[in-house]
């Protein structure tokens, strides 16, 4: 879909600081407030992006991130929520908090708060697919959170902004220090997360919490990076048609691999250890991605990198899901 150059600041602006009012965002660019206001509405109308608000797993209790990957045979497990109505009640696992499915391949992010209850959960569900299908290919990778080197959860701007052929925004980022949240902050974070168009007045009336208090913790979160608005841009409307998940396992000393992964604008997902990289990259086609620099590179640094795996996602066919609000609700049930 082309836009014109109105609308790629605004859309760019929109990805840049998707926690900006119309006001804000006019400020920001120069522009007229309704000028911002209709561009606006001309994206939303055409379905070029989704925002969501995604808490910082630096800030929670958490025992573990946990991903899933493979190719799952013959069962054609289309979405998260049809894989999900082949469990029972008690094998659904609600700490997924991300995931991306196509005909045959899926790949999940978990936070999880205990280690057992989840290693359990995730080798029922293994069992039950192998049952199914015995081609089935499943990799499972837990990292505590003190062994992540490095992590980059669908930050899409630099990469939208070279979609579009404009200059990147400045942004801001949230330096504040890993801390465990306070009581209130995680009801108002639950509320968050679980819908970011609720008002102050919805999630006072249902945290029990003034409105003025409810103000006053959700821009604390905001600024400090618990809370983080991830803009979902439609890809395929602009022109990017595949995702391929990769997995390396390198050895200790290859850092300098993982900061350049971390840097390249393609690369949307990064979750790096000491001896695993995990990460997502964009390309606008197959062809794209072998004359890309990212497979110049895994080619060139082969001799540090044991066992590469990729899967390739089609995005036409491929659906996000994102939904924290399950894995949140279960650990803050103490509340």
């Amino acid at each position: 879909m082309k836009l014109n150059p109105t609308q790629k600041r605004v859309f760019c602006a929109i990805n840049a600081y998707p926690q900006y009012n119309d006001r804000q965002l006019a400020e920001a660019l120069g522009m007229k407030r309704s000028t911002v206001t209709l561009t606006r509405h001309f994206l939303q109308r055409h379905k070029l992006y989704n925002l969501e608000i995604f808490p910082n797993y630096k800030h929670l209790d958490l025992a573990m991130i946990g991903l899933k990957y493979g190719d799952y045979g013959k069962i054609r497990p289309i979405d998260y929520q049809q894989r999900m109505k082949l469990m029972t009640k008690e094998m659904k696992i609600s700490e997924c908090v991300w995931s991306l499915s196509c005909s045959f391949r899926g790949f999940s992010l978990f936070y999880a708060q205990d280690f057992h209850p989840i290693i359990e959960q995730l080798q029922a569900w293994d069992a039950l697919f192998k049952s199914v299908d015995y081609s089935v290919l499943i990799e499972d990778q837990f990292f505590s959170p003190s062994a992540i080197k490095a992590f980059k959860f669908l930050e899409t701007h630099d990469y939208v902004a070279h979609l579009l052929e404009i200059p990147p925004l400045q942004k801001r980022n949230a330096l504040s220090p890993a801390s465990s949240l306070r009581r209130n902050e995680k009801k108002v974070l639950q509320q968050l997360v679980d819908s970011h168009q609720k008002s102050n007045a919805e999630i006072s009336l249902a945290s029990g919490l003034s409105r003025s208090i409810v103000g006053q913790i959700k821009k604390r979160l905001i600024d400090r990076g618990v809370a983080k608005f991830i803009h979902l841009p439609s890809w395929p409307l602009l022109g990017v048609n595949l995702a391929v998940f990769f997995h390396l396992q390198a050895y200790p000393e290859n850092m300098g691999l993982t900061n350049t992964l971390q840097g390249r604008s393609e690369v949307i997902f990064l979750l790096a250890s000491s001896h695993h990289i995990l990460f997502l990259a964009l390309f606008r086609d197959y062809e794209d991605y072998q004359d890309s620099f990212l497979l110049k590179l895994l080619k060139e640094e082969k001799q540090l990198i044991k066992e590469p795996r990729e899967i390739f996602f089609p995005l036409k066919e491929t659906k996000f899901h994102l939904d924290p609000a399950p894995a949140l609700k279960k650990m803050f049930t103490i509340i």
